[in-house]
């Protein structure tokens, strides 16, 4: 299942979040060997989770565990793209507005997940729901950096332009391309086409409960 922790409720998801925070570290540190400035032993967590950041965790079947992650952070406000990476964007401005999100630190712990199905599920699960929420909030458009490698699979999937042309990235010295997403129903459908868990709904998004001072 899919955990979708947002503003709203993330005071009834704060074991999960340190979760995928010790699980991001675990990956991208300790596995993959990135240089992060400033992080903490045993924990990533940036400037850019934020008050605002919507995460979208893959979960264990017994909900406990964090298998992977990623997060989207509004464009409006300061952003890995236009404060970390802008040269990535070399070919024209980061595109920003209310209806274009960021999306980040999608990691999946392929030691976690056990199996090639298990991280397939977890990876495929993590696309659908992002597409499901977009549509769900009028989100049209999603920015990301990713591996080279990778961005023709994408093209698969979203309908992509790129925002400049590969570059080498410090943190990890692999080449990533910056691109910008379209979220519309034929991106779901091309989604759900291919998705192994078939009709299975993937994402819960929970609504906290509101009490009233008179029904108190």
């Amino acid at each position: 299942m899919i955990e979708i922790v947002t503003p709203e409720n993330r005071a009834y998801c704060q074991d999960l979040l340190e979760a995928s925070y010790r699980m991001r570290y675990r990956v991208i540190i300790e596995d993959l060997g990135w240089n992060v400035p400033g992080v903490q032993p045993g924990r990533d967590f940036d400037q850019f989770d934020t008050e605002d950041t919507v995460y979208f965790l893959a979960l264990s079947e017994t909900g406990e565990d964090v298998h992977g992650c990623f997060r989207f952070n509004p464009t409006t406000k300061p952003h890995m793209l236009t404060d970390v990476f802008p040269e990535f964007c070399n070919e024209r401005d980061v595109p920003r507005g209310d209806r274009i999100l960021e999306a980040s630190r999608f990691i999946l712990d392929r030691k976690a997940c056990g199996s090639k199905r298990a991280w397939i599920w977890a990876r495929q699960s993590l696309g659908l729901a992002a597409t499901e929420y977009c549509l769900n909030h009028g989100i049209e458009a999603m920015t990301w950096l990713t591996h080279y490698q990778f961005f023709s699979r994408i093209c698969e999937t979203y309908d992509s332009e790129p925002l400049g042309l590969p570059r080498i990235r410090y943190y990890d010295n692999e080449t990533y391309i910056a691109a910008l997403s379209k979220i519309d129903e034929k991106t779901w459908r091309r989604q759900r086409a291919d998705f192994i868990g078939g009709d299975q709904h993937v994402a819960i998004e929970r609504v906290p409960l509101v009490y009233s001072a008179k029904a108190a």
